[in-house]
């Protein structure tokens, strides 16, 4: 049942089914869903995707999509959408089978633009970036917790500008290489200091020095 406050406020005793819902207000409106115990239970949040009907479901297929987020702002005249997230399924389901992938879209700033992707993730936790990236301190990549730290890729979509790996601290295992677009290391630094490169050193306005 349905039993209203003398606030005008509504709380319902079961779930409540409806094709749309808003909550509008002159200050900031809000939703809250709220768990009090001793314990460490707390709310969840379902967006729930199925094919077929209500009564009878069927199984979704690739590229389903589970749910938008969609953030909107009024221009004057309407209300335009400014960011969107996205979940779909990545890959063919099956029984307790169920990839998933996440989508971040944002709008450019300027009239007529509309949301594009700026970021993925995917079903094997890959992330793919459609801008730059900033690390503010340092960027740490690693794989499997083996001795790859990571491979920082330039713009030659061919191969990579930069690798960097770790070392064991002998000098056979090189910790850093410069490589061109088609993955031949220019030049690499050992893990005992020394460099090697694969064609010619200049030094324009400054010192080389020769340590034996």
């Amino acid at each position: 049942g349905v039993s209203f406050d003398g606030s005008s406020n509504a709380t319902f005793a079961g779930s409540v089914t409806c094709p749309e819902s808003y909550i509008e207000g002159t200050t900031a409106s809000f939703s809250q869903t709220r768990a009090n115990g001793a314990n460490n239970n707390a709310p969840d949040v379902y967006w729930r995707k199925a094919r077929g009907t209500v009564a009878s479901p069927q199984a979704v297929v690739a590229n389903d999509n589970f749910a938008w987020l969609n953030f909107q702002g009024y221009d004057g005249s309407g209300y335009e959408t400014a960011v969107r997230i996205n979940a779909s399924v990545d890959g063919t389901p099956g029984s307790d089978d169920m990839g998933g992938r996440l989508i971040i879209e944002t709008r450019p700033d300027g009239a007529g633009e509309s949301v594009t992707e700026a970021l993925r993730i995917n079903s094997d936790q890959s992330a793919i970036f459609a801008g730059s990236v900033t690390v503010g301190n340092q960027l740490l990549v690693n794989y499997n917790n083996t001795s790859v730290l990571g491979n920082l890729a330039n713009a030659h979509a061919s191969g990579y500008g930069l690798k960097i790996r770790a070392t064991d601290g002998t000098s056979s295992k090189y910790i850093t290489t410069f490589n061109d677009k088609d993955d031949n290391v220019k030049a690499q630094i050992l893990g005992d200091g020394s460099a090697t490169f694969a064609g010619d050193v200049t030094v324009s306005g400054g010192d080389i020095t020769l340590v034996d």
